[in-house]
């Protein structure tokens, strides 16, 4: 392990070299405590990130437990978070060419993800990286799910939502599927056309209830 990447709210990322190949890869840390039923979940949907292969969607090389952690290993991503790139924009905005670039990437990897049945259930701008080249990478689908076998979206996973990227059905607790995604999604290219959130990250039950409309 060379560094502390970051930390967020389904665990810790550090930057490490696979010793068998003299790679870097980035090690994902989640600390599932003893529900024997989270871990299982959480290695299957390991599994099934593992399978993912598009040029927009971080790639998880491999991944494993040790009791109670459960860690993955992932390509690096070096660059920028989008959430920063839009905190920039003011000084720096984005042009007209990086917007739809960003744009295409993002809706590319969740298309490529929904078509196999995939949701990502937590897109945020803090979610998403941009590369040295400029292309848009899709991270952390620590709670993904897929729909054939997921039936309840419990108390846990709610905690872990970004709030005002989560739709009425995911904040009232239903199984998540590629809607709520597209929900997410037009916050998220909302905010890169407009420069706001469209409901002033008011959560979306509130924003429905109070009839807001975006600008």
């Amino acid at each position: 392990v060379k560094k502390l990447l970051g930390t967020g709210g389904m665990g810790r990322v550090f930057l490490a070299v696979d010793p068998d190949i003299g790679r870097e890869v980035a090690i994902k840390l989640v600390t599932l405590g003893s529900d024997p039923q989270a871990s299982e979940r959480f290695l299957r949907e390991a599994q099934t990130m593992g399978r993912l292969n598009h040029p927009n969607i971080v790639k998880v090389f491999d991944f494993d437990r040790d009791g109670d952690l459960v860690y993955l290993t992932m390509e690096v991503v070096e660059g920028v978070a989008l959430h920063a790139r839009l905190r920039a924009s003011n000084a720096k905005p984005l042009t007209p060419a990086e917007r739809d670039h960003l744009v295409h990437g993002m809706l590319a990897g969740m298309s490529y993800a929904h078509s196999r049945d995939l949701a990502h259930a937590d897109l945020k701008p803090s979610n998403m990286m941009i590369d040295g080249e400029g292309t848009l990478k899709i991270l952390d689908f620590g709670i993904a799910r897929r729909r054939e076998y997921d039936t309840v979206f419990d108390a846990d996973d709610l905690f872990a939502l970004t709030i005002d990227y989560a739709s009425p059905e995911m904040l009232n607790r239903q199984r998540p599927t590629p809607a709520d995604d597209v929900y997410a999604l037009g916050c998220i290219i909302y905010a890169m056309y407009a420069g706001a959130h469209p409901f002033n990250h008011v959560r979306a039950d509130l924003a429905r209830s109070e009839k807001m409309r975006p600008e």
